[in-house]
């Protein structure tokens, strides 16, 4: 649950993910779209997940859904959620999980690589004392 787990990266992840997403969700009120475009937003997750890490890029993804899910539930002044609605809507579903998994991959991966280093650095030490 070290994904989970509260930080400054992790919040700082969370406030970008929902002002992304209301920003996004202002540009598809402009254009008179039901759902926001959430092609930007697993971009922002994405790019969160790359320089903030995987736990901040999951608050993002918790923080960018929670503001979708709450513009769902609002009124559509008659409008109604299409089929291009709802492909963008399972594509933020499927492919911000998708990209929170790779982010954490990466994590894990520079942290076995720094421990790595580590030893052959210690190693090297002992070698040269000896």
């Amino acid at each position: 649950m070290e994904l989970l787990r509260p930080s400054r990266s992790a919040v700082l992840g969370g406030l970008i993910g929902a002002g992304t997403a209301i920003v996004v969700a202002l540009l598809a009120d402009v254009f008179s779209e039901v759902i926001p475009f959430t092609g930007l937003l697993i971009l922002m997750i994405a790019l969160i997940g790359l320089s903030l890490g995987a736990p901040a890029a999951a608050y993002a993804y918790i923080a960018a859904s929670s503001v979708v899910v709450i513009l769902i539930l609002g009124p559509h002044e008659g409008a109604a959620i299409g089929i291009d609605d709802a492909i963008r809507l399972l594509s933020f579903v499927i492919g911000s999980p998708f990209v929170v998994w790779l982010a954490l991959r990466t994590d894990r991966e520079m942290h076995a690589a720094d421990l790595a280093r580590r030893a052959s650095d210690r190693a090297e030490q002992r070698a040269q004392g000896e």
